[in-house]
């Protein structure tokens, strides 16, 4: 009995151990990269090394030469410098985790974008990469669900343009009322093909909330909602994928969660055009179509 009780003391002792070993980002939050210098090391296991504060990553190398994951200049996202890639190998899947300590009755809205090249040191082959994204509230002794990050063939083996992606991270209903630990975590793996797989390329990632009073009861669609110019200045388009929608609300959210603007009881078809207000200062901006059954959302930049 002794030795049971000590075992079920040790194994305690090493799972909050585990806990403890994440450090979290305080939301909302951004990351572009470009001031950051990643501490190289990790191992196999996870959560490997930190590389940046709230990043985790199982193998972080110093150059952009290097497989696995490290800081690449030679082809970052919009006018930035650099960007985070990784280069997964046969034996080895890149593991990137994001540790975020989400406040009470908000969810995450986490924006980023995405694209390819050739592997630097082979440039000869077709391999693709493939990503794939989860979600953790335990301290990641479990994760959600595996979804595909890109086209679920992979990322190509040659440059490709940047992509945005919007996801809406799940809440856990144990946490309504408190603020939350959760994990992000992308597994960039080898995809089809022949010879070195693709160069997995991340830039500018940005963590706003959105009340999960807006949220509650409706279904969320993250990348239905297209809006252009972006960023913007004055007047924006925006075109819904879906069907028009009736009796809709019109919200505009700072990147902390905060209404900022409300224009309600419109009837919207599949292209709309809306006028910015003035008190909009230039920033990052979430915007939301609510309708009694669904919300539509998307990240606005505004620029003035």
């Amino acid at each position: 009995m002794k030795k049971i009780s000590t075992l079920m003391v040790a194994i305690a002792l090493l799972l909050a151990s585990a806990t403890a070993t994440f450090a979290q980002v305080m939301l909302p939050y951004t990351q572009d990269f470009e001031t950051a210098t990643f501490v190289t090391g990790g191992g196999q296991g996870m959560p490997g090394v930190q590389f940046l504060p709230g990043w985790y990553g199982n193998q972080v190398q110093p150059t952009p030469a290097s497989w696995r994951i490290h800081r690449d200049t030679i082809y970052p996202n919009s006018t930035g410098r650099v960007c985070l890639a990784a280069l997964p190998t046969a034996t080895v899947r890149d593991t990137i985790i994001l540790s975020m300590t989400v406040p009470a009755n908000n969810q995450a809205l986490i924006s980023f974008y995405t694209a390819s090249d050739s592997a630097h040191t082979a440039p000869n082959g077709t391999r693709s990469a493939k990503v794939n994204y989860d979600f953790s509230f335990d301290g990641g002794f479990g994760y959600t669900q595996q979804m595909p990050i890109g086209d679920t063939a992979g990322y190509p083996r040659r440059p490709t343009p940047y992509i945005q992606t919007t996801i809406l991270a799940p809440y856990s209903v144990t946490t309504v009322g408190t603020n939350y630990s959760l994990k992000f975590r992308m597994i960039v793996s080898r995809g089809y093909g022949v010879g070195t797989a693709a160069r997995f390329l991340f830039d500018d990632l940005d963590v706003s909330l959105i009340p999960l009073s807006l949220t509650e009861n409706r279904t969320v669609k993250t990348n239905s909602l297209l809006i252009a110019p972006n960023p913007a200045s004055d007047i924006i388009s925006f075109q819904l994928r879906d069907a028009s929608v009736k009796n809709a609300t019109l919200l505009i959210t700072d990147i902390a969660g905060r209404t900022v603007y409300t224009k309600n009881n419109l009837d919207l078809d599949q292209n709309q055009r809306v006028a910015l207000p003035n008190l909009l200062d230039s920033g990052i901006y979430t915007l939301l179509i609510q309708t009694e059954n669904s919300i539509y959302t998307q990240k606005l930049v505004v620029e003035k």
